[in-house]
């Protein structure tokens, strides 16, 4: 997984805040808080930086998707996101404690017997 850049580093605060003034909020209500970075929200191929963004964070556990809203007179149901809860240092150090039980599994299926 690459670091986090200025993309990622900016969603997670946005998405801190929003969630600690409003509750939970979904991809498209951050855009206007990327302005200063130079994200435009009429761009469709910055749109889909954040939104792809916004998918690889839920999948790297940085954000977790707590439900779905549906605004007044929109047919098109929305995800929304807070952040994830941060890990504790036992559970990291717990998985980093055996880094190659996959790896051990998976090599011990190629032994021929």
């Amino acid at each position: 997984m690459r670091p986090a850049g200025e993309v990622r580093a900016a969603l997670r605060d946005a998405f801190g805040r929003l969630s600690a003034e409003h509750g939970p909020a979904g991809w498209r209500d951050v855009l206007p808080l990327l302005a200063p970075l130079g994200i435009d929200p009429r761009s469709s191929a910055e749109v889909r930086l954040v939104r792809k963004t916004v998918e690889r964070m839920v999948l790297a556990g940085e954000l977790q998707a707590v439900g779905r809203a549906k605004d007044a007179g929109q047919r098109v149901w929305r995800c929304l996101y807070e952040p994830a809860a941060p890990r504790s240092a036992h559970a990291r150090a717990g998985r980093q404690a055996q880094p190659f039980v996959d790896l051990a599994r998976a090599t011990r299926s190629w032994v021929i017997r």
